[in-house]
């Protein structure tokens, strides 16, 4: 709950900045509205909207704005001046501890989707290390097939391409936090052909995700 008041607290006073740029600047025109000017300019341009990441540049400038308009306020009266001017640097250092406590006790990045997570990836390669066998295939969707790879290295189980043709079995793993779908991953794979692969069986069930089995109806034959 801390954090969203703190947030809220720094955008009203970055708004307040805004309000009363002549008070805190001696720019007629200032940082923000030129960031905002241009920004708009490249959304007309770009005709569609960024990832939420390509906006952290401007988190330096809505600190800045928070910082001026606290600083003005704290002037105002006499008590809060010499505090200010006493024990800046341990404010500064109190603010930034509690800030980055923040961040580390929300979980916000690792829970993050900005740039794709597998969160179930580190228990699927445990599980896949104990069942894999030569001529297995593993398939792994964008971008679940990142962290699927690092847990899998760590495991020691090297993920191989296989040709389809020589495949034994293939696993799939279907990631549902991030909105995949069996027969998305499937669609133009070799395992819908019924006639060399049996139905997909399900083999694990993880909190956000399913590991799918495929299995080649002539691989005792090979």
């Amino acid at each position: 709950m801390g954090c969203p008041l703190i947030s809220l607290a720094l955008l009203c006073l970055a708004l307040l900045a805004l309000s009363r740029h002549s008070a805190i600047s001696r720019f007629p025109i200032g940082l923000p509205l030129a960031a905002f000017v241009w920004c708009a300019w490249l959304l007309v341009v770009n005709h569609r909207a960024p990832f939420s990441r390509v906006w952290i540049w401007l988190f330096p400038v809505a600190a800045c704005l928070a910082a001026a308009e606290l600083i003005l306020v704290l002037e105002r009266r006499p008590q809060t001046r010499r505090l200010l001017e006493r024990r800046t640097a341990v404010l500064v250092v109190a603010f930034a501890f509690g800030i980055a406590t923040c961040v580390v006790t929300s979980f916000a990045v690792l829970a993050s989707r900005d740039t794709g997570t597998y969160r179930d990836a580190e228990a699927a390669a445990e599980l896949l290390s104990r069942v894999l066998q030569p001529g297995d295939l593993v398939v792994a969707g964008i971008p679940s097939n990142g962290p699927l790879d690092y847990y899998l290295h760590k495991q020691r189980v090297d993920r191989a391409s296989v040709s389809i043709e020589r495949v034994r079995r293939v696993f799939v793993i279907v990631d549902a936090g991030e909105g995949q779908t069996l027969d998305r991953l499937t669609q133009q794979s070799s395992v819908r052909d019924t006639t060399r692969f049996t139905p997909p069986v399900v083999v694990a069930t993880l909190p956000l995700s399913h590991i799918y089995l495929y299995q080649r109806r002539d691989a005792a034959a090979r």
